[in-house]
């Protein structure tokens, strides 16, 4: 392979004249959260400016209109930006571990974590695929608490045949860069099986919300720009030798809570045209790959649990061990295929989480974050890249 091509982790599902056309556009917040809605089947939407603010906005309704329940159960490997959030609602984060199949939340054992002080669950369907939102919504009933679902990486994913977002009582999307309806960032919070109070409550907390100013506009729309164009593999690998910290992962609590730009929902708009075709090629894109690296003994990949569709944002490969995993990162980044470790570390070891998320013992979420690769299925990944991948794992397994 050229050594003067490198295909990104994550790429924009974005055209420079998709960005021009949105310019200038002042009326179409409104639109976009109408048609955003009627896409995923939701009741109704509110555009934010970050998804980590949709998730706020909804944890602070249920805790002013549920006293007395201050708990909120995530799982114990996800990004921190779900357990800040938490903390950001004034409420206290409970973890629960997650499966080795799936790489979701545990539902065998998320049960037992409900008690008098829950007060919601929140279902991150991870990397495209989808939680067993039928054992969860069966918990959530029975214990009388909320169920929130985390659709950052699953865009378009079904449970059923039903629309991941549609089935909680609450959802949060991202439209942060990566994802495969993006506006660079952004967040949507869908309403769904709630009463009028919380629907009283989530009005009132969103309706004062500014929009973003004009430096902050401009801001995202020169970063919009500027990796739209490096993207490109004959640009990205240069770009990737410079040490611009894409894997440092910290984030502040102290995020912006606006309202989406109108720029930036005339953007949406375009980019929910294109959702189905997108997720269409990272389907065939991670089909591929499974296919290809079924029976390699050495790696496992997430099941994918009976009435599940999902939508492969990144395909998550599990090694036996972390040097296995370094030799694969190393290897396929040398023959350019950007490739990401993820989550570094389950939530409950990461430093500056101490005094929010609370220490414990999460074997799986341990095991995971030392083992875990994945792998690029978006539209710039050609059939040449996914061989590539499928040969260096391949030989990898075979010493």
């Amino acid at each position: 392979m050229n050594m003067f091509n490198k295909v990104l982790p994550i790429a924009f599902p974005l055209e420079i004249a998709d960005i021009l056309k949105a310019i200038g556009h002042s009326n179409d917040l409104e639109v976009f959260e109408s048609q955003f809605a009627n896409v995923f089947n939701l009741n109704y939407c509110i555009a934010l400016s970050l998804g980590r603010s949709a998730l706020t906005l909804a944890l602070i309704a249920l805790k002013e209109t549920n006293q007395g329940k201050t708990d909120v159960i995530i799982p114990a490997y996800t990004c921190p930006t779900v357990a800040l959030s938490v903390a950001r609602a004034g409420l206290n984060v409970k973890l629960c571990d997650i499966s080795i199949e799936t790489l979701n939340i545990d539902v065998s054992i998320i049960d037992q974590l409900v008690n008098e002080n829950t007060l919601c669950m929140i279902a991150v369907h991870s990397f495209g695929f989808p939680c067993d939102m039928d054992k969860l919504t069966e918990i959530a009933n029975r214990k009388d608490v909320f169920l929130i679902e985390d659709v950052a990486q699953s865009a378009g994913a079904k449970w059923k045949g039903k629309t991941l977002g549609s089935i909680g009582h609450l959802s949060c999307f991202s439209l942060g860069r990566g994802k495969s309806l993006t506006t660079y960032e952004g967040g949507i919070l869908g309403i769904n099986n709630v009463n009028e109070s919380i629907k009283e409550r989530l009005k009132a907390l969103s309706d004062p919300l500014n929009r973003p100013g004009k430096i902050h506009s401009f801001s995202v729309f020169v970063q919009l720009i500027a990796m739209l164009f490096f993207q490109r593999p004959r640009l990205w690998w240069f770009i990737s030798k410079l040490p611009l910290g894409f894997e440092n992962q910290y984030h502040s609590i102290d995020f912006h809570i606006q309202r989406l730009s109108n720029w930036q929902s005339a953007l949406g708009l375009s980019v929910l045209r294109k959702l189905e075709s997108i997720n269409t090629i990272r389907k065939r894109n991670g089909e591929y790959l499974i296919q290809q690296l079924r029976d390699v003994k050495t790696i496992t990949i997430p099941k994918i649990i009976d009435n599940a569709e999902p939508v492969y944002l990144r395909l998550p490969v599990v090694f036996q061990n972390k040097e296995m995993r370094e030799e694969a990162y190393h290897k396929l980044n040398k023959v350019g295929i950007g490739v990401s470790r993820m989550y570094i570390n389950p939530l409950h070891r990461y430093d500056y989480l101490k005094g929010i998320v609370p220490r414990g013992n999460y074997p799986v979420s341990e095991y995971v974050a030392d083992r875990i690769l994945t792998v690029p299925t978006h539209p710039l990944v050609t059939k040449k890249n996914l061989e590539v991948i499928a040969n260096v794992l391949k030989n990898l397994a075979e010493g």
